[in-house]
């Protein structure tokens, strides 16, 4: 029921499978006894009494074993594994299958990390039988070992998994020396795949989470190595020091790296409660295999919501367009403190974003010269090709050549070394631009402290066609934007418009004119 119940949500169901090995609960190995005996690290280990048509007698790598291992080169084992994967699919309608440590799936001696045609065979004869049985299925594999392997089983059509939480750690702690911070062999086109079916994950069950690295170990102004060097440790949260220290400024780096890591094509794990800055360390709560708690009131947390926000703003442009998936050409700068992303397809893009924890000058190259949008913001760049922008410490720019309206305004908020961005000194409406405009003109709205907004759209008759905000909002400086389109989502005709914004005793108003 709970699997029919996702599927008519549009969800779907994998599970999460352990055929590697099996513990003494297992009526395999009830069957057949056990006892303990000490391997090379001093550690337990199971061993069967008498031999077991399903188990090795102890495991043939001795550097990661757990329990009773597995014999999968058995055709008892074997067709244990095709009963269960085809009984979990017939009987339950689970759409596929995590398979852990599968790297563990041979015979042959050895640690698992070199290339190794017998393990191949087995992961493909496996896949084969679950493929009879639904052709659809997901067969997502916790590999981890040599990429000349990965590669033949992307190529069949395996899904595997990509562990990028040391770069993108480095990444989100300003530790980008030495290339550490480059997280680059997250794109399947790196590693030399033709198929888009690397799952690069920034956090797991078995990785620190980057909101605790960042917050604990973080890079600042006052300590640009951060906890990289030890004689030197100081990131006071004052205002003339950026910090990513501080949950806000922590989430603020999150909201960067997410943005680098949804736009490079290829599936994504998203680790538990990562879209809401899970800052707990891996091994609280009595350890990284212990029950973790949920954290259900990080949704009253503006700051927190503002990055799940982010999240489905990055994922919006995922399912709109194929270009962030896997149908685009792409180019990546990803080793400095500036990174860059540039995508061409049926959007061309250009993501950059600064990764230091001081100001730096990012050299832009566009696909072609005019009007570019920023995703997050709705600002025009008006460009002939190449830009030089100033960018405040962890800021980060999506540009597309395509206005796409952003579900989720304001997004965003400005830390730069001075502490949080400057507050406007009054009240103010910037001139729109451009204008005359079609399809998109925006404007900024600059507030000098907390207010209560309303900004409008008229038509040269004075009927109210647009709504584009009317909310509280904190003070700061804001980009709105309107696409020509009424309340209604109809695009409205060439002709003369004005925007009124108002507050409390102010307002202001200004002529547009959208020319088709």
């Amino acid at each position: 029921r709970l699997v029919n119940e996702a599927h008519s949500r549009g969800m779907g169901v994998v599970m999460d499978m352990v055929l590697n090995h099996s513990f003494g609960q297992s009526p395999m190995v009830q069957l057949y006894g056990y006892h303990l005996e000490k391997d090379e690290n001093n550690d337990y280990e199971m061993i069967m009494n008498m031999p077991n048509p399903y188990y090795n007698q102890k495991s043939p790598n001795r550097s990661y074993h757990w329990g009773a291992d597995f014999n999968h080169e058995s055709r008892h084992t074997q067709y244990f594994i095709d009963r269960v994967n085809e009984w979990w699919i017939d009987e339950y309608h689970i759409d596929g299958f995590r398979f852990d440590f599968t790297k563990g799936l041979t015979n042959k001696s050895g640690d698992g990390w070199q290339k190794d045609d017998s393990r191949i065979a087995i992961l493909k004869n496996m896949a084969d039988h679950m493929w009879d049985t639904d052709s659809t299925a997901y067969v997502i594999l916790e590999h981890l070992t040599d990429n000349s392997e990965e590669e033949i089983l992307a190529d069949y059509g395996m899904l595997l998994w990509g562990n990028m939480t040391y770069n993108y750690g480095e990444a989100v702690m300003a530790y980008w020396q030495n290339g550490k911070s480059n997280f680059s062999w997250g794109y399947y086109r790196e590693r030399g795949w033709s198929k888009p079916y690397l799952v690069t994950y920034m956090e797991s069950h078995d990785e620190e989470r980057l909101m605790a690295k960042n917050i604990k170990d973080g890079a600042c102004a006052n300590d640009p190595l951060g906890a990289e060097d030890d004689d030197v440790y100081d990131c006071p949260n004052t205002p003339d020091n950026y910090t990513t220290r501080t949950i806000k400024g922590a989430l603020e780096r999150q909201k960067l790296v997410a943005t680098f890591f949804l736009t490079l094509p290829g599936p994504k794990m998203i680790w538990q409660f990562g879209e809401l800055g899970f800052d707990h360390s891996i091994d609280a709560f009595g350890g990284r295999l212990a029950n973790k708690p949920p954290v259900w009131d990080y949704l009253l947390d503006t700051n927190r919501t503002k990055l799940r926000d982010t999240y489905s703003a990055l994922n919006y442009l995922r399912k709109k367009y194929t270009a962030f998936s896997n149908s685009g050409n792409v180019s990546l700068d990803l080793a400095g403190k500036v990174k860059t992303i540039k995508i061409s397809g049926d959007i061309n893009a250009v993501i950059v974003g600064n990764f230091d924890v001081f100001s730096q000058n990012a050299n832009l190259s566009f696909v072609h010269g005019g009007d570019w949008y920023e995703y997050f913001t709705g600002t025009i760049l008006a460009t002939d090709g190449n830009e030089t922008i100033t960018l405040y410490p962890g800021q980060f720019l999506l540009y597309t050549d395509q206005y796409v309206e952003n579900p989720w305004p304001n997004l965003i908020t400005e830390i730069k070394e001075g502490g949080v961005s400057n507050i406007p000194n009054e009240f103010t409406l910037s001139a729109p631009y451009p204008n005359p405009f079609n399809p998109v003109v925006s404007f900024d709205v600059n507030l000098e402290k907390n207010r209560w907004v309303e900004a409008l759209v008229f038509d040269i008759r004075g009927r109210r066609i647009k709504t584009l905000l009317d909310t509280d909002i904190p003070a700061g400086s804001y980009n709105l934007v309107w696409n020509s389109r009424n309340d209604a989502g109809k695009l409205m005709p060439t002709g003369i418009y004005f925007i009124r914004v108002q507050s409390e005793n102010h307002s202001f108003s200004k002529k547009i004119i959208l020319l088709k």
